[in-house]
């Protein structure tokens, strides 16, 4: 858990691995600005079937820059990355990949946004989400915010991983 400002610089997304072991989410940034480069963060699963699997964000701004959020699990929304409280995100040069919120408690009602759970203000630019899935909504991007997107690329992402018929947005979902 961060609680105040703080800048994490790694080697390079191939080099510095955050690793959360699948036993808690990687980081929640809860107060302060934060710059996050040059990290892959992978293998976050928060206890009791949280948000945000891989980075929980509740306030700053935040600016991740050249990395990497992969293979991250919610057990409601926001497999990478869960943004809330009208935070201000920019995801600038970075991939969201592999990441997937199941609906672990309730899959008929949770299970949001596979890559992206925003509830802010996210830009992306020159990024790629792809490979993310979700039980319900938005398997890219669920948004209940503000999203820019600038020269990004959204592909195989998927709604509906429990085949249940009642999902939408493979790419992006935009209530």
């Amino acid at each position: 858990d961060i609680n105040q400002a703080v800048t994490i610089y790694g080697a390079g997304a191939n080099q510095t691995v955050l690793d959360g072991g699948q036993i808690d989410r990687v980081f929640h940034f809860r107060n302060g600005a934060v710059m996050l480069a040059g990290v892959t963060v992978q293998n976050g699963m928060p206890p009791n079937s949280s948000n945000g699997g891989g980075i929980e964000i509740d306030k700053g701004p935040i600016t991740i820059l050249n990395s990497a959020i992969v293979n991250n699990t919610a057990g409601d929304s926001g497999g990478g990355i869960a943004i809330y409280g009208g935070t201000t995100v920019n995801l600038i040069n970075s991939t969201i990949s592999g990441n997937q919120s199941n609906g672990s408690d309730d899959p008929a009602l949770y299970g949001r946004g596979g890559g992206i759970f925003n509830w802010g203000y996210l830009t992306v630019t020159n990024s790629t989400i792809s490979g993310n899935s979700t039980n319900k909504w938005g398997g890219g991007i669920l948004n209940f915010g503000s999203t820019h997107l600038n020269n990004v690329t959204i592909t195989n992402n998927t709604a509906d991983s429990d085949n249940t018929g009642d999902s939408s947005g493979g790419g992006i979902y935009n209530p």
